[in-house]
């Protein structure tokens, strides 16, 4: 319990690297005390989904996935090194390993505690934050980019949480792996890395018409493919990855 505590403390103060201008004084309040939300993967979980990226990582076979190509090409044609990144849905933070090694302003948040401590532990220098996407503590246009790393999809008030897209960003929103449907919206239950979790699919006109409601340039579209669910939900359905230029 005392080693757990420490731990917990370690993470806390590394709110201190983040510079405080981003934080609204309310949300910077709800981020140290962030011990009080509850987790949404689990330890097993969390290792289990590190585990699965980093082999993808040493047997080279992540540079054939279609989702990561995507980001990849994403983050190489729009972005600048400079650029203040926010990854909502971060989980142990290996995509920071990934698209933005050398970015020099890469902020990790998740509601999950133990994939927390899990990325303190693997980027001792990158700032990690938990809190929920629906109440993000930070500033109005705030941080050049905020992407969400497929935690969209598994947000139950998913319009509240692109509203704060929307307010802090400053330039670009990047909704990553998304699963869309031409046809109508859906709900099912699915495992993931062992841990039972929700997902959503969303009716693309319906996602549209929410995001039309703000102010932004142009949407552009990647298909991530490999990702239909006809034979769970009876409707096609495929991945997505969106960036949204504000």
């Amino acid at each position: 319990m005392f080693i757990k505590k420490i731990i917990r403390y370690l993470l806390q103060n590394k709110l201190a690297f983040v510079s405080k201008h981003y934080f609204s004084s309310s949300g910077f309040s709800l981020a140290m005390k962030n011990t009080q939300i509850t987790s949404a993967f689990n330890k097993r979980a969390v290792l289990r989904q590190q585990k699965a990226w980093e082999n993808l990582v040493k047997t080279k076979n992540i540079e054939a996935r279609f989702d990561v190509k995507n980001l990849r090409s994403v983050v190489g044609e729009n972005f600048t090194l400079t650029d203040s990144v926010l990854e909502v849905g971060c989980a142990s933070g290996y995509n920071k390993s990934i698209f933005f090694q050398d970015f020099k302003e890469y902020i990790g948040l998740d509601i999950s505690h133990d994939a927390l401590i899990l990325g303190r532990h693997n980027y001792s220098r990158v700032p990690f934050l938990q809190a929920s996407s629906n109440s993000l503590p930070f500033k109005d246009n705030s941080i050049d980019v905020v992407l969400d790393g497929a935690s969209l999809i598994h947000i139950q008030d998913w319009k509240q949480s692109i509203s704060e897209y929307f307010r802090i960003s400053k330039k670009f929103i990047v909704l990553h792996s998304v699963t869309l449907s031409s046809v109508s919206s859906s709900d099912l239950t699915k495992f993931a890395y062992g841990q039972r979790v929700a997902e959503h699919i969303f009716l693309e006109s319906e996602l549209i018409s929410y995001i039309d409601l703000f102010e932004y340039k142009d949407i552009i579209k990647l298909k991530n493919g490999g990702y239909n669910l006809f034979d769970l939900v009876g409707i096609e359905t495929n991945s997505y990855t969106w960036l949204i230029r504000l």
